[in-house]
């Protein structure tokens, strides 16, 4: 993880990529956090927090980002959601975090008096179960909490107050808690066809975005044209960009 002070030069960096963040408003010298692997592209919007992650084009989050956390295109991120922290050892006799977390600074402090205290044999990394990935056209509804290494397929909706434990598969909506399938976006046909057109790799200028309201008009007009169309590639922000900009 890298930490990055918002400069005039940071802050016209990502205003010239278009990448959209709070830091924008006005404010300098607060300082951001981006992971080495994070890959920002341009026309990503980041409304809360100070933590950069992979987030790709036309898509936004109005919830602080964490940096185990992917997200694809054209995905809409609301308030309050959150990706959970690692899976105590309900097995053990305790599940406090003094077993296995003895650098946390309480427990630090108190070593002072207890040097000698022996610890399980155990790595908290491995308890890190991955990166929460979130597909392409992607509805995260307001206060969702989400476990560590989920996978939430591309077109799938997550209903607001949920607790996502497992992935999600290709255009469904979820919710509950813990979150459980409601029904399909649409039928299996049409799933199907949006999955193989992966429209999210074009701009909008190259899609029918008037014929929105009918899925199948959509997919009809789309198909249509796809073939004269040509990915759309904006720029991509990383770690080592920011930080040269950071340094000047």
């Amino acid at each position: 993880m890298r930490t990055i002070k918002v400069n005039k030069a940071v802050e016209e960096l990502l205003l010239d990529r278009n990448v959209i963040t709070q830091s924008q408003a006005g404010v300098r010298g607060e300082f951001w956090k981006i992971s080495d692997e994070a890959k920002v592209e341009s026309y990503s919007s980041f409304f809360a927090g100070n933590t950069l992650t992979t987030m790709v084009a036309f898509s936004y989050s109005n919830s602080p980002m964490s940096p185990n956390l992917s997200v694809g295109r054209y995905c809409c991120i609301g308030s309050s959601v959150g990706v959970l922290g690692f899976s105590h050892p309900v097995g053990w006799a305790t599940t406090s975090n003094v077993t296995y977390e003895s650098s946390s600074r309480a427990f630090s402090a108190y070593k002072d008096q207890a040097p000698r205290l022996e610890f399980p044999p155990h790595d908290v990394s491995s308890k890190q179960k991955g990166i929460v990935s979130i597909g392409n056209d992607v509805w995260i509804g307001w206060r969702v909490s989400i476990a560590q290494g989920v996978t939430i397929g591309d077109g799938a909706i997550i209903a607001g107050n949920s607790h996502v434990v497992k992935d999600v598969d290709p255009y469904t909506i979820v919710g509950g808690n813990p979150a459980q399938v409601i029904r399909p976006r649409f039928s299996n046909e049409i799933i199907t066809r949006f999955l193989d057109s992966k429209w999210w790799d074009y701009g909008p200028k190259d899609l029918p975005l008037k014929l929105a309201p009918s899925p199948e008009d959509f997919l009809d007009e789309f198909e249509s044209r796809r073939s004269g169309l040509e990915a759309f590639t904006p720029g991509v922000v990383d770690a080592q960009i920011l930080l040269e900009a950071s340094a000047r």
